[in-house]
Order: C-alpha cells, then structure tokens, then sequence
C-alpha cells in the first residue's frame, strides 16, 4: 500500500503491500476525502494546522505529522518501538536547542529533518534477534541524548567563557602549572607558629603563595617503598599555607597570604581551607576566607560542605558567617545523607540547632540510617556532661514541630533510642510530647528492653529515672521469670531493681535470685538486696499491695491522674514509686 500526497509534494511508502496484512509509515500532507480523512484528534505538531472538516466537499487538510496507519491485525514491532520506527529526530533537535538556541523550525526545515526511509519486508524481517537489536539501539540512542542534554550546559558555558578570553574580557582562573611542593623548613616553622614577620619577609609583594607543603598527620599506616618491605610510618597529609594559618586560626597571616594572591579554592588534601577553619572554629579566618571568595558550598573530598564541619561548640560563628554568605541550610553529605541540622543534632549543638532552624532548615529529612535530626540527637551516646546539650537540642527541635514517632530503618524511635542511651531528661520530654512506650523496633524490643541492657555500663546516668518514668506511662513489664536474669545485668543500679520490682504485687524467690547478684555488689548496697531477700519468706505489704492496685486500674494514666486526685505530696509520690532504697 502507498500513501499519496498533492501534486506538489512526494509520495512516501514504507513496510509491506496492503495484502500482506502489514503497515505503512509516513509522514504526509495530504488531501483526503471524508471518508479517508483520519480521527480528529490528529493535528500538526506546533498546533499550526489542526485536522478540520470543512462543510462543502467534506476535504480536509493534515499538516506535516508522523503517524502510524496500521492494516490488519498483524502485530506491529512499531509500538513496542516507536521511537526507532518514527525516523524522526525531534530529540536530538531538541537536544541542539540549548546549544543553538533556537526553538522554532519552518516546515521546510521539518521536511529536511524529517527524511524517510523505504524498508522492504523482505529486506527487514522481525525475528526476536532483531527486535532486541532494536531494543539495544534504542537505549544507546536514548544514551546519547541524554549525555548530549547533560553536557549542554557545561559546553555552552564554556564557549561563552573561551569566546570572553578571546576577547580579553576575563583571565583563566585555572592555573597553568601545578602548584610545586616546598621542602623549606624555614618556610614550614614560619606557617605552623604564625611568624607573620617571618612571612612577610618570606613571601614579599609578587611571590606566590600556592605551593603544597607536606605534613605528618597523627595517624599511622604501612607504607611499602620497596617490594615485600613494609614499615609503619605517620600519615603524610598535603595541605597549603593558607590551610595551615586558616586551621590553627592565625587571622593576620591568612591575610597575608591572601593578599598576596592565595587561591582559596585549593584543596591538595581533598578541604578547602574554608573547610579547615570551620572544623578549628575560627570565625574570623572563615570570614576573611568568604569575603576573599571563598565558596560557602564548596564540597570536600568527603563530600562535605563548610556547615558540616561545623561540630563544635566554637564553630557557631563559622556557621552564621556561611549563611550569610549563601551556604545551603539543606545540603547534604556524600557519604551518609546528613544535613548541617543532623550534624549539630548528633553533636548536640543547640546554638547550631537553633541557627538553622531560624534558616529554614527540614526538620524531618532523613539521612541513609532513616534519622530526622530528632532521631539523630536521641541516638549518639552521650557523656554524662553532655546530657544537658542534647536535651536543650530537642527542646528546640520538639518545639519547632519535630515528628516524636518517626522510626528510622529499624523502626527505632527517638524514645527506643533515648533510652538506650539513658537520657532521663529527654525521655520525660519525649513523653510529654506523646511518645509511645510499647512501640517494638523490627528486632522486638520496646525502650524498656533499651534502658534495661544499658544499666549495667550507665547506672551514673540514673536509668532508674527512665525506668520509673516508663512504667508511670504505661510500658509493659518484664516477664516474671526474666527478672533473675534482669537482676544480674542491673544489680549495680539498686534503684532500678526497686522500681522495676515494685510494680508487681508477688515476687517469687529463690536462690537463683541471690546467686545473680556478685558478693562485692551485695556488701556495697546490703541494705537494699536484705530487703529484697527477705521477701522470699513474706508477702509483700499491704501498703504496697494497695498501691499496686491503684496503679492497675489506672494503667497507663497514672502521671495524669494521681496529680489530680488532691492527695497529700508524700502519697501521690508513693504512687508515682518514689525511690525508698528497699523493698517492702
């Protein structure tokens, strides 16, 4: 079959006759009777000529667009590839357009574009080998396109740039010969003591200041400078003049060398030197960096920007002079997902915290571990003199709206995790803001589980406080027949055990209950463990029996409840178990 077109304009056939039950592909422009006409819908691309019908003789005229017109009911490879079988290269006339900058083409110009191609069933046969031929030359295509769409930018940009040189407009920035490496330990004793007299002498007016200095880093490794001989030798780091004033924080001497021309953009050792004076914590070298042009986004070797270097207390000031200067609040590490707010969470930097929280930092992205910020400030151990950090931490992150039930991949929660981290004061704040105490991680534990295997190597950061708190929320109890093995773990914590005992109305036992606690840890708090031992042999108290029966028909509203009821301090703390240092 053949398709026809105007005399002014060529005939294009492709693929098998009519009787074949084959098809036929073209691209026409055609004038057809109304019972040939095609569907409505079809218009030429640019929307200049739609398909109408005229009222008179029922003709209708289509525009340059291609098309299948299918015959029969063979099934046609055309759709499962129509980007091969279209024969025509929009999208790499799409792809030019950034490079050539035109978006528009005349229909001379789409006829050009668009040449056709006669194939012939015989010289074209469909078999699956062709057809995953295909399927090959498609993807590569779509490869290529891609590759070109990707690369347009960078290589208009550079022809822009090389056509400004040219001119004489700019200079290249790029320097023409790499930086040499300096051996001169004068030079080397005037940078790592700040000699800026020293400097000044060594590096006058048109000396260059980029040269590469090797240092001896604190870490060891073995090096092998001869086949099967291996010593253990310090770590050689490259770093630069200007890493090494920027990161020991001499300020006039950064100045120096920037003066006389230092790049700020030099990375030998994989950090700028902006890099360097941020993890130091020295505002005013990151301030000059910044204002010498400095990149505030500038990435490390790491994959890490300036405001992740931030991690310490001092570095506050490092933090508000690159947001000042256009650092990206959101940013995120190469190498596990963080952004500068799960930084100043895991280190717990509430001066940070808040900084970038007035910038507009995301409060529930998540790195590669599934950590918000809020998870991240419950999950890094902390020392007991940091306790107080992290908590304010969370105060800010709480307070801004932070999700409190956010599981990370383990479906661990900022509870599971304050808990295993035994931080009584973030615990009680997470459960005034409706943390739930029976939520099980994948692995089955709740934050009870969490506070109980830490006890024993944390009992200085009080996990009774958290085991108390749990219990006054509602958390589930450790089944009877664990509690001797409960005890050995905890025995060094007390207060733990009374808490954790008192919320059961009978205990039974044995020896196996003595055995489990060492005989130096039952001299130290004897009092307690006699109290305890002595129960074997007695019944609990009535005293505590009431209260245990209290506390079961409230559950889980004992902390609302008993506050309420108008009862006397020494009551209401009697049932919310008040530590007694023995069992009754």
């Amino acid at each position: 079959m053949s398709v026809g077109r105007p005399e002014s304009r060529q005939t294009v056939a492709v693929g098998p006759g009519e009787n074949s039950g084959g098809f036929a592909l073209g691209l026409m422009s055609v004038n057809v009777g109304a019972a040939q006409a095609p569907p409505d819908d079809v218009q030429r691309d640019g929307g200049e000529e739609r398909g109408m019908k005229t009222e008179g003789g029922g003709e209708r005229r289509v525009g340059c667009w291609p098309f299948l017109l299918f015959l029969g009911s063979r099934e046609d490879p055309s759709l499962k590839y129509p980007m091969l079988y279209s024969l025509l290269d929009q999208e790499d006339r799409l792809g030019d357009e950034s490079l050539t900058g035109k978006t528009s083409y005349s229909p001379l110009e789409r006829r050009r574009y668009s040449s056709q191609i006669v194939m012939s069933r015989g010289s074209f046969s469909f078999t699956p080998t062709t057809l995953r031929s295909l399927r090959l030359d498609e993807d590569l295509l779509e490869r290529q396109r891609y590759t070109k769409r990707l690369a347009a930018p960078q290589l208009s940009s550079y022809f822009l740039k090389k056509e400004a040189r040219e001119r004489g407009g700019i200079r290249p920035t790029v320097p023409t010969t790499p930086p040499q490496v300096c051996h001169d330990l004068v030079v080397h004793n005037a940078l790592f003591t700040g000699d800026l007299e020293a400097l000044q002498r060594l590096f006058p007016k048109g000396s260059s200041v980029n040269f590469i200095v090797e240092s001896r880093g604190g870490d060891m490794r073995w090096v092998s400078r001869k086949p099967g001989l291996w010593s253990l030798t310090y770590e050689q780091e490259l770093t630069t003049p200007l890493h090494i004033a920027a990161g020991r924080g001499f300020t006039e001497c950064l100045r120096h060398l920037l003066q006389r021309g230092a790049d700020v953009e030099l990375s030998p050792g994989g950090t700028t030197a902006l890099h360097e004076a941020c993890e130091s914590g020295h505002g005013e070298c990151a301030k000059l960096l910044l204002s010498y042009g400095a990149s505030a986004n500038a990435v490390s070797e790491d994959g890490l920007m300036p405001l992740h270097a931030c991690t310490s207390p001092e570095s506050l000031e490092c933090a508000k002079y690159l947001l000042q200067f256009g650092a990206t609040v959101n940013g995120r590490s190469l190498e596990d997902d963080n952004t500068p707010l799960h930084v100043a969470a895991q280190h717990g930097l509430p001066g940070h915290t808040d900084l970038y929280l007035r910038y507009g930092a995301a409060l529930e992205r998540q790195n590669d571990e599934g950590n918000t910020p809020l998870n991240a400030a419950c999950s890094q151990p902390q020392a007991k003199e940091d306790l107080a950090r992290y908590h304010k931490v969370c105060q800010l992150l709480l307070a801004a709206g932070a999700d409190v039930h956010k599981g990370d991949q383990d479906n661990q929660t900022p509870l599971h995790m304050a808990s295993k981290n035994v931080n009584p004061d973030v615990v009680d704040l997470l459960l005034q803001h409706g943390a739930s105490v029976n939520n099980m991680c994948y692995s089955g534990d709740a934050p009870m589980h969490n506070v109980l295997k830490a006890v024993a190597y944390k009992a200085a950061h009080q996990p009774e406080r958290i085991v108390r708190s749990l219990l006054n929320h509602g958390s589930i109890r450790v089944w009877p027949g664990a509690l001797p093995k409960v005890l050995k773990h905890c025995c060094t914590s007390p207060r733990t055990i009374e808490v954790l005992l008192n919320a059961y109305d009978r205990l039974k036992i044995t020896d196996t209950w003595r055995e489990a606690v060492p005989f130096e840890v039952f001299q130290k708090h004897q009092d307690f463990y006699d109290s305890l031992f002595s129960l074997a042999q007695a019944p609990r108290s009535l005293q505590h029996l009431a209260r245990h029966k209290i506390r079961v028909f409230l559950e889980g509203r004992v902390h609302k409840v008993v506050p309420k009821l108008g009862l006397p301090t020494f009551l209401q703390n009697y049932l919310l178990l008040e530590f007694r240092d023995y069992v009754h």
